[in-house]
């Protein structure tokens, strides 16, 4: 009997490692387009990022073909599009975001972050809705977290099992 609690403790910690390291999620940058100068402008990546759940921990994946950078930068040189701050400029980039509040990226080629090639995230905690200023409607979740939630309930299930095969 004391084998059979021990399991299921073991069995029960194991599924809060699991659940606590699936709460982090990677968003890749901008959908489809990933990250490049808009054909929308500016517009589409505050829709993007409006459709988008922020927390302290996700990741933001920068992918791009071509000519491009991406910059962690302040607010004023987010809008001023100008940035002294080192840029990364070979694709793809794994950002961690950490802490709440607003996070601000740029491409530092050419005119790029003017014609739109920047974004705005704003972080907020683990219960957060949706974030970004930019009014949207919901769109579906990021394959990514489809991804995550599949694995995460597949895990779990296959921990379920064997935690009753062996009761």
């Amino acid at each position: 009997m004391a084998k059979k609690i021990e399991f299921v403790s073991c069995i029960i910690v194991l599924v809060c490692v699991i659940i606590s390291c699936a709460a982090a999620e990677t968003h890749n940058v901008g959908g489809s387009i990933g990250w490049a100068v808009p054909a929308g402008g500016e517009a589409d990546y505050k829709i993007w990022a409006a459709n988008q759940t922020f927390k302290s921990g996700d990741t933001l994946l920068f992918t791009w073909s071509g000519m491009h950078t991406v910059a962690n930068v302040s607010k004023e040189d987010f809008e001023k599009c100008s940035t002294t701050h080192y840029a990364q400029d070979k694709s793809p980039v794994s950002i961690s975001i950490s802490g709440t509040g607003p996070h601000y990226f740029i491409c530092t080629i050419g005119k790029h972050c003017s014609l739109g090639q920047k974004l705005n995230v704003t972080v907020g905690p683990s219960s957060a809705g949706p974030s970004s200023s930019a009014p949207s409607s919901p769109g579906p979740p990021s394959a990514a977290s489809a991804i995550a939630t599949n694995a995460l309930l597949s895990t779990f299930f296959v921990i379920l099992s064997i935690a009753i095969t062996f009761m």
